[in-house]
């Protein structure tokens, strides 16, 4: 039971770790953002018409295509995302997408198109997908691959868009597409957030690029490349506490226990207070080494830490602990597995209402 309990923490840490990442990238760079998704209307530098697509629908007629804006929780923090679900194959298949429609802009002081994506986890995600530019009537596409269901920042040279690279670089118009002529599923759901334009640092690798990539590769359970992007990752910040929780939480994926241990417990020593590092810890020292006066020390950690959890779970939690020290087989193991569920579950910001977009 917990090894499919430590599956959901490790899925969660990958959540919180991959989201934080985009605010401190973004503080690095010098950007124009087109849109954050953050406003009933949307919030950017430019006014933009905005929506679903599909080839030979006429405006605001039906399409099969449907996109909300998503309320979500990343790294404690609430923020907004387009939820972009695309049909399954038919014989009515048709290209279609999301579009921005703007007035002119002049990107010659930009060097790249940046935005965040993930598949979702659960309804399935499309294998790729286009981004496409237009300037001056010259349209321009660039292949997107290889997403999982961990956020992914996508940094695309504006170079790369050869037409738009060969014109003034004013662009009036952005088309997420499904190309229904291409190779490879389109049906699934895709998130995208934070769409901007940033100079020069873009294409620089930082420790937050490092730690998206460890979690792209442990979402394809490629765990030994996860773990060599989490230690590049740290050759640069040392400290970083979310890329050495990642590190540990892939070595415990390894089964290599004593690792995934060592690590968190530095986590512990750079950041006494971060709660998931006690809780993983925890659930280690009790279920892999039965060391129960350990397990009992980081539980009480992790209740004095975490203040997200409501007052019916935190119960649940102390009944557990009760039962650790009464040694009476932990008072009722369904619910413990309730309380894990419940807390990977609201940390992950799934739960959300779907508000459509006109």
């Amino acid at each position: 039971m917990k090894r499919l309990l430590l599956l959901s923490l490790y899925l969660l840490v990958v959540t919180v770790v991959a989201s934080f990442s985009q605010d401190i990238a973004m503080a690095r760079e010098e950007i124009f953002f087109l849109e954050d998704f953050e406003s009933a209307g949307g919030s950017s530098s430019v006014e933009s018409q905005q929506g679903i697509w599909q080839e030979g629908s006429v405006s605001g007629s039906a399409s099969n295509y449907q996109a909300w804006r998503i309320p979500t929780v990343r790294f404690l923090k609430k923020t907004t995302v387009l939820r972009l679900a695309c049909p399954a194959h038919s014989a009515d298949f048709k290209t279609g997408g999301y579009f921005f429609k703007f007035e002119k802009i002049d990107l010659s002081k930009f060097d790249n198109l940046n935005f965040y994506v993930k598949g979702d986890r659960w309804d399935g995600f499309p294998d790729d997908f286009e981004i496409q530019l237009q300037a001056e009537g010259h349209l321009a596409s660039k292949g997107i691959s290889g997403i999982t269901a961990s956020w992914q920042k996508i940094t695309i040279p504006l170079a790369s868009f050869k037409q738009v690279a060969g014109s003034s670089k004013v662009i009036d118009s952005l088309r997420i597409i499904f190309d229904a002529s291409s190779p490879g599923s389109k049906k699934g759901v895709i998130y995208i957030d934070d769409i901007f334009f940033s100079a020069g640092l873009s294409g620089q690798q930082s420790v937050y690029d490092y730690i998206n990539k460890g979690n792209s590769y442990c979402d394809l359970n490629e765990y030994e490349a996860g773990v060599k992007e989490y230690k590049q990752a740290l050759k640069l910040d040392p400290n970083n506490i979310y890329a050495r929780t990642n590190l540990g939480l892939t070595y415990l994926k390894q089964q290599k226990y004593c690792n995934a241990v060592s690590e968190l417990e530095k986590v512990i020593e750079i950041d006494p207070s971060y709660a998931f590092a006690h809780l993983s810890l925890a659930i280690i020292y009790e279920d892999y080494f039965f060391e129960d006066n350990k397990a009992l020390e980081h539980y009480d950690k992790f209740l004095e830490m975490d203040k997200s959890l409501d007052i019916e779970t935190r119960e649940r939690l102390v009944q557990w602990t009760k039962g650790i020290k009464q040694e009476d087989d932990r008072i009722n193991p369904e619910s413990y597995n309730n309380v894990w569920e419940d807390y990977t579950r609201n940390r992950d910001g799934y739960d959300y209402q779907n508000k459509a977009i006109e």
